[in-house]
């Protein structure tokens, strides 16, 4: 391979891993066009040196899963935990990608590189349109159903009674377009507060009505009321 080859093999991976970065880049991702850039220089040089500069005794297959191993602690570094969510996993799958890219260009592949260079570019910019078109609606499917608390207080109530209330709640969520989430019992002295949230398809809902006034009629049960919440205001579990 003469030097004009291995330049240009350089060259070109190093412009796509460029590219590649831009879209990190321009979201403020912590790997953006530097990290991308040299992934894919770096597979592109370890590549170059398994199949051309250290001879005929070389193992490309080696070097190619000691890259494979190299990127996968960079992307660990990347991926990071905030609170319940997890953060950097694109960015990690990103960084691997490139570094395919990089190995296909250092190897002298150039068709293979430039489909994934390609793929990347499409699986980053056409597919986040997608995945925030389908986000938005199931949001806005979310938001059209309402989030309802269903709470209980009874007096002295017995075991019986509590049955029949849990009775009566489960019929309740087996009606269509009626998702029950989770109920919970709060007991307070001889007392207690009895707690169910649900979803529904349709507001206001037929059957409730019909469910507070069996439930009303129960023995110690002295007060029944549904009202919209948040998610965040849901019953808690006692």
């Amino acid at each position: 391979m003469s030097d004009l080859e291995q330049v240009f093999r350089i060259a070109l991976a190093v412009l796509f891993g460029m590219v590649v970065g831009v879209e990190r880049q321009w979201h403020h991702k912590n790997a953006g066009i530097k990290t991308t850039t040299l992934a894919s220089l770096g597979a592109a040089a370890f590549s170059g040196l398994s199949t051309e500069w250290m001879g005929l005794n070389s193992n490309p297959t080696q070097i190619a899963a000691a890259v494979v191993t190299g990127i996968g602690f960079i992307g660990g570094g990347v991926i990071m935990r905030r609170g319940g969510s997890v953060q950097g996993v694109n960015t990690a799958a990103t960084l691997w990608a490139t570094a395919s890219m990089g190995l296909a260009v250092g190897s002298g592949h150039y068709r293979l590189g430039t489909i994934v260079f390609v793929s990347i570019l499409v699986v980053q910019f056409v597919t986040r349109a997608i995945a925030i078109r389908i986000d938005r609606r199931a949001s806005n499917r979310a938001a059209s159903q309402p989030h309802l608390l269903f709470e209980i207080e009874a007096e002295a109530p017995s075991e019986a009674a509590v049955d029949t209330i849990d009775a009566a709640w489960s019929r309740f969520g087996a009606l269509p377009g009626v998702t029950t989430n989770r109920r919970a019992i709060q007991r307070s002295g001889s007392g207690l507060i009895w707690r169910g949230s649900f979803d529904t398809a349709a507001e206001p809902v037929s059957d409730l009505p019909r469910l507070e006034h069996e439930i009303l009629a129960v023995d110690g049960v002295t007060r029944v009321e549904s009202r919209r919440v948040t998610m965040d205001e849901e019953a808690p579990v006692f």
